[in-house]
């Protein structure tokens, strides 16, 4: 019997929900035991240890240590990785996301349904939390050695593309943060996730 190949281009929502179960009020996924016509697409033997793992778990946490220690939950279909939340849309919606899929409370593992939307980059940015890096105590500012400053910065979209926007240059931190804040404001669309200020960080920036 010749195998048929499922990848990102090819895999669909009915082929999705015959492989696996989804919990949306967990964000759970579990493997299905799957009836026999279902051997096609898999190789030898890879179909049989499919049923004998039917109703485990599926999904590990992966934890990027180049993005800050993000965590996203992968899982694998037919030797193809997945980040589990774009499964997910795919399972509930029948289409791929066209954007990001952004988890609103900022926990990145959580794939309850409720905790998903499909939006642009610059939407995503303005959800999320202050980096564990920022030294400033304020997302979009940082100090510049060259200029001396406190350096406050946005992002904008142009063109369909995020460009930088410069708030200005300030003696003072509590200048630059009012500037960002000001910023944000005036912009309407960040999150209070996004926009909160963590001022024990900046105490700890040598200027």
């Amino acid at each position: 019997m010749k195998r048929t190949i499922i990848n990102r281009e090819n895999l669909t929502q009915c082929i999705l929900k015959k492989l696996i179960t989804y919990n949306p009020d967990t964000g759970i996924i579990t493997r299905k035991k799957l009836d026999y016509d279902m051997r096609v697409y898999f190789h030898p033997g890879n179909f049989t240890q499919w049923n004998q793992d039917a109703g485990k778990q599926l999904g590990v946490i992966n934890t990027h240590t180049k993005r800050n220690n993000y965590q996203t939950v992968q899982l694998s279909i037919f030797g193809v990785n997945y980040t589990a939340s774009r499964l997910i849309w795919l399972y509930m919606t029948g289409d791929w996301p066209e954007h990001h899929i952004d988890h609103i409370n900022g926990n990145s593992i959580d794939n309850r349904w409720c905790n998903l939307r499909d939006i642009t980059c610059q939407e995503n940015l303005r959800n999320q939390k202050i980096r564990k890096n920022n030294r400033s105590g304020k997302t979009g500012v940082y100090w510049c050695n060259t200029k001396k400053r406190w350096i406050a910065k946005g992002s904008v979209v142009e063109n369909g593309k995020n460009q930088a926007k410069h708030l200005g240059a300030f003696h003072s931190l509590e200048d630059a943060i009012k500037a960002r804040c000001e910023w944000e404001e005036s912009q309407g669309d960040f999150t209070e996730r996004h926009s909160q200020i963590k001022p024990k960080a900046a105490n700890q920036m040598k200027r």
